[in-house]
């Protein structure tokens, strides 16, 4: 499906943004990105740049969906190449499935980058978790299934589509606790802070020949980063520690929180090397997703 073009986005149905002047409104001193907006859902450091995550409101059909906005320089310069992000952008907006967030159109200056997308209700799973512990059961193994499943469809893509950033900040819930990936592909979303290596993959700390970038390695990585989900699930805490040298443990530790047949799944996207771990479509086949017959 073609992007929908930010020029368009005021008439589509299901995402409608309102310019300050198209209103009569006066833009808020605190929402730079010029979209009528709600207060700030979130703000901090996203990939190196500022960000800021706001709802917004179709005030036609009352839909809800999310205006992000980055800034792409700052007093010591420019932060981001806007040819490159658009180019990416644009490749995030063609994709379209349930387990990977919506965008619904974007603008892009050479200021900013500002994002129309897909509205989540229940937030981030990371937010979840700290709001009311960690998940296990069932909520566990649908969140997981949702999870590999958006893995499958970007690993499975021509070429494939690497997360490249997956933890749980940027797995989104809906109502029904459908999980959605969100914020991947972009250079922008995939620079990391110390606090993001606790789920990253050693061999991507490390300059190894014998694991070089290939899409292979690459989409393990995104395997490895899925396991460290799992831990971080049910635990409601980081999955690895992170040293004063922001290098991880070498090796996730698997918690006992996790049941035996999801340490399975665990284990097997925590093996140190790339090529031995599995899938994101042979971990669904996994009997631990498998759905449980009735007696």
């Amino acid at each position: 499906m073609d992007l929908v073009p930010s020029e368009q986005v005021r008439s589509n149905s299901s995402a409608r943004a309102f310019k300050a002047q198209d209103t009569g409104r006066k833009q808020s001193d605190d929402c730079p990105c010029g979209y009528l907006c709600g207060s700030a859902l979130r703000e901090g450091v996203d990939g190196g740049m500022f960000g800021v995550v706001r709802k917004a409101m179709d005030r036609q059909s009352g839909c809800i969906f999310v205006v992000k906005t980055y800034a792409l320089a700052s007093g010591q310069g420019v932060l981001a190449d806007a040819q490159s992000l658009r180019r990416e952008v644009q490749q995030w907006a063609g994709l379209r499935h349930p387990h990977v967030i919506e965008i619904l159109g974007f603008e892009l200056d050479d200021r900013q980058l500002v994002v129309q997308m897909e509205y989540a209700a229940v937030g981030s799973l990371a937010a979840f978790l700290t709001g009311f512990g960690p998940v296990t059961g069932c909520l566990l193994k649908k969140i997981a299934v949702g999870t590999l499943e958006g893995l499958r469809f970007l690993h499975t893509r021509t070429p494939p589509v690497v997360h490249g950033n997956l933890r749980g900040d940027n797995i989104l819930l809906d109502i029904g606790f459908c999980a959605k990936l969100s914020d991947f592909g972009c250079n922008m979303f995939r620079a990391r802070s110390a606090r993001s290596l606790a789920w990253t993959a050693p061999e991507q700390l490390k300059d190894n020949e014998q694991h070089g970038p290939t899409c292979a390695s690459e989409t393990a990585q995104d395997i490895w980063s899925f396991g460290c989900v799992l831990v971080e699930a049910a635990t409601a805490d980081s999955p690895c520690l992170v040293g004063d040298d922001a290098a991880p443990m070498p090796a996730c530790p698997v918690s006992d929180a996790l049941s035996p047949g999801c340490q399975d799944v665990a284990v097997m996207c925590l093996l140190r090397n790339p090529a031995d771990r599995p899938s994101a479509a042979e971990l669904l086949d996994h009997e631990y997703f498998a759905p449980k017959r009735p007696d």
